[in-house]
């Protein structure tokens, strides 16, 4: 009888916890430059930059950022929903996803819709346009200290949280 009764208590103590990771949405990173975040912001301290293919938990979605934990709970903090995919990567070389990894600018740009080969089709429409100015812009590089010095001494406090 007591073992009936321990078995019913500790069935009652996994199954929950079984359910819930069978819950659990598992997703992959799919940026080469992948940066986890200490808030749901751009502005966020970068927390982690886990690998290309590694598995992540989804702990809660806001807007287009998404809190994640991974690699036996050191990592956890938010990514861009960009960055993230359901479908199973493929990591040797040769293999066809190998050849779709994509850098965070490429991210950033197809999701402003802008690609080498819209940008070369305004060049082709106007050919006195000068987009001298728009490649210096896009060679310049702002660490990550320097973007959260920036925030701090402006005192920026994005609504997602910002720098922490």
């Amino acid at each position: 009888m007591v073992k009936h009764i321990a078995m019913i208590l500790i069935a009652g103590l996994v199954l929950p916890v079984c359910a819930q990771a069978a819950k659990e949405k598992v997703m992959r990173i799919q940026s080469t430059e992948c940066k986890v975040r200490s808030s749901a912001s751009p502005l966020g301290a970068v927390i982690a930059t886990p690998k290309y293919g590694m598995e992540v938990s989804v702990v809660e979605v806001k807007g287009a950022w998404t809190r994640v934990k991974g690699d036996g709970g050191k990592i956890d903090g938010w990514v861009h929903e960009s960055a993230l995919t359901a479908r199973k990567l493929d990591m040797k070389a040769g293999d066809k996803d190998v050849a779709k990894v994509a850098s965070n600018a490429e991210l950033a740009n197809a999701t402003k819709g802008f690609s080498s080969q819209v940008e070369n089709e305004f060049k082709n429409k106007d050919k006195a346009a000068d987009f001298a100015s728009v490649d210096k812009m896009k060679a310049m590089k702002v660490s990550d200290n320097e973007m959260q010095d920036f925030v701090k001494q402006g005192e920026i406090k994005p609504s997602e949280g910002g720098a922490k």
